[in-house]
């Protein structure tokens, strides 16, 4: 790990805003430890020992990039990401000193993770990492929400589509109707001898 101390973020993590929250999952302690002192001054980090914590805070908290490391008991990084449920609308990182490439390959084409680094980890290139995946969530965030807009927009155009439809065959109906009666000023030829 670098020791020099981060630079300041340049984009979505400009001073006065929300600090997104980050879970660090990993079963050494101390890389918890110096992951934490390092980042809390840009980010609102949490940390776990294991994929069983991490899934509580999960659930718990409202995580924008879930960082994993690859080699821990029970189960891998890409293990606890691919159990983990698709609702969960977050950056997934794989943290390794491993070369573990064909899982973590896998990973990565199946869409469970977006980038993955190498151990020991430089602070400058991670958080300028962490800063582009909150780039990218709130470029999902905001066309997810452009979708929505749009069907919305689409569905209340079919109604008015709908509506105007029956009003116009409505008074087409009537025209049709009104063409058929007979004209009471209009005297019959038959009637007019007599």
């Amino acid at each position: 790990m670098d020791n020099t101390t981060p630079t300041p973020p340049t984009n979505s993590l400009a001073e006065g805003t929300e600090k997104p929250s980050i879970l660090y999952i990993d079963d050494e302690e101390d890389n918890l430890v110096v992951f934490k002192s390092t980042f809390r001054k840009f980010f609102k980090v949490f940390t776990a020992m294991s994929g069983d914590e991490g899934l509580k805070i999960l659930a718990a908290e409202p995580i924008s990039i879930l960082i994993v490391d690859q080699r821990m008991p029970k189960m891998t990084g890409v293990q606890f990401l691919k159990n983990l449920p698709e609702n969960h609308d977050l950056i997934r990182i794989i943290l390794t000193s491993y070369s573990d490439s064909e899982s973590i390959l896998d990973a990565m084409n199946s869409g469970k993770v977006y980038r993955y680094i190498m151990k020991p980890w430089d602070r400058e290139s991670l958080r300028r990492l962490m800063e582009n995946a909150i780039d990218e969530l709130n470029a999902r965030k905001a066309h997810q929400k452009l979708v929505e807009e749009l069907k919305a927009a689409k569905e209340n155009l079919e109604k008015k589509v709908a509506e105007l439809t029956r009003e116009v065959n409505s008074q087409h109906s009537k025209t049709d109707d009104s063409s058929s009666v007979e004209d009471p000023t209009k005297k019959d030829p038959q009637n007019q001898e007599k």
